[in-house]
């Protein structure tokens, strides 16, 4: 771990609904993550991140990712960014997603 890298993993949002037109339960989370490089120097770095996956054709999660984001191609939930962080600078990074099921099911993280 490096002193002089600073992260910062924080919910910003989180919402929990009942749809008007059906039986469904909306749950909606939003993240964010700061990045801060107190190096004098430029750097790359790689950030990990996960987001559930319905085990269950029941519950549905959509995402909103942006556009440096790459969800993992095995279905496991790992989302990854290849950040350029720049010396003295911080960057922030943000997703969301939502997840959609039935009233009567409850869901466990």
């Amino acid at each position: 771990q490096d002193p002089s890298i600073k992260i910062a993993h924080n919910r910003i949002f989180s919402k929990e609904s009942k749809s008007f037109l059906g039986s469904d339960r909306i749950d909606e989370y939003s993240y964010e993550i700061s990045l801060n490089n107190l190096k004098t120097n430029s750097l790359k770095i790689r950030v990990f991140d996960r987001i559930p996956v319905s085990q269950n054709e029941d519950i549905k999660i959509k995402y909103v990712l942006n556009d440096e984001a790459k969800l993992s191609q095995a279905n496991n939930g790992i989302i990854e960014w290849e950040i350029e962080l720049r010396a003295k600078k911080e960057r922030k990074i943000s997703f969301s997603y939502e997840i959609r099921y039935p009233k009567d099911q409850s869901i466990n993280w």
